[in-house]
């Protein structure tokens, strides 16, 4: 390792990490956006290729920011990270439980964002100011291990062409990975709470529409899969329309089905927001009478997610 002018330090001292990759511990301070040069030798000292690595900014706690380098922004440990004045950066990651504000009146331009999701815990964004993405990417990534089926919802249509391993390497639904929908026509039909979760078969994953999946990885052991998004769609604020069946209404009606077989739909967040409702109401928009229509609702603790 060698920083700017400094004498090259020799390290030899790795932990391996489940997920692959590699750590080990700077034998010198790094600020954030100085570059550090990286040498890889064969064990006769040999050098074998060097590559150069830019600090990124690694935000461990609340913090509001005001004059960063321009360098990569890493959000982790559950912070939330405020930017406060018009900046700079390149590729911005946010760790599960933490979250990411651009406040009002604020520019901000990035290279990439990359939202991470461990198991059932996700990262947020809240882009309140201007957000100029240059490679519109939004990089959604969801480990997970291989102990259930797992909720999640996306804020932009994704088709499974867009779906990878975040390493690179190539994910197959049915193989890799298993996507699984809420079929509320079925549950009108056997009137039963199971049976009623069906293998997809559409190529394509609606936003707001909420699905499980399961991942096929070893014992102990978490696999990461990335969903590639457009970043324009996915971040804006304007109203979201998430489609619900009515399924089973007209056998209600008829006095043929009980209540509470009737109308069931999973749906999920199309923000990248948390949605917070105090008073226990959304509304339902009805497109073809132009009308909304306000339907209570109640949280159940549920174990797993």
């Amino acid at each position: 390792l060698q920083k700017g002018a400094e004498q090259t330090q020799l390290v030899t001292a790795f932990r391996s990490n489940p997920d692959g990759t590699y750590s080990l511990e700077f034998p010198f301070v790094v600020n954030a956006g100085e570059v550090v040069d990286v040498g890889f030798l064969d064990a006769e000292g040999q050098l074998l290729e060097t590559i150069y690595f830019q600090m990124p900014l690694i935000v461990t706690a609340d913090s509001v920011l005001t004059d960063v380098p321009d360098c990569d922004l890493h959000i982790q440990n559950e912070a939330t990270c405020v930017i406060a004045e018009n900046m700079q950066l390149g590729q911005v990651e946010i760790a599960p439980g933490a979250a990411l504000v651009v406040n009002e009146g604020v520019q901000l331009s990035i290279a990439s964002l990359r939202m991470c999701a461990d198991n059932d815990t996700v990262a947020r964004f809240y882009p309140k100011g201007i957000v100029e993405n240059r490679t519109n990417r939004l990089l959604f990534d969801k480990k997970m291990d291989n102990r259930a089926f797992y909720f999640f919802s996306l804020p932009d249509t994704c088709g499974l062409s867009q779906i990878s391993f975040s390493s690179g390497e190539s994910a197959v639904h049915g193989s890799d990975y298993l996507i699984k929908y809420y079929d509320g026509e079925q549950r009108t039909i056997n009137q039963g709470l199971s049976s009623n979760w069906n293998v997809l078969s559409d190529t394509l994953l609606y936003p707001g529409v909420g699905y499980v999946i399961a991942v096929a990885a070893p014992n102990d052991a978490k696999r990461e899969l990335r969903f590639s998004l457009d970043y324009k769609d996915a971040v804006t604020m304007q109203g979201k329309l998430v489609r619900i069946y009515p399924h089973g209404a007209q056998l209600y009606h008829a006095n043929e089905l009980a209540a509470h077989h009737v109308g069931w739909n999973l749906v999920g967040n199309p923000f990248l927001g948390t949605i917070e409702n105090e008073n226990g109401v959304f509304y339902s928009y009805n497109a073809s009478t132009n009308t909304s229509q306000a339907i209570p609702y109640y949280s159940y603790p549920i174990e797993r997610g």
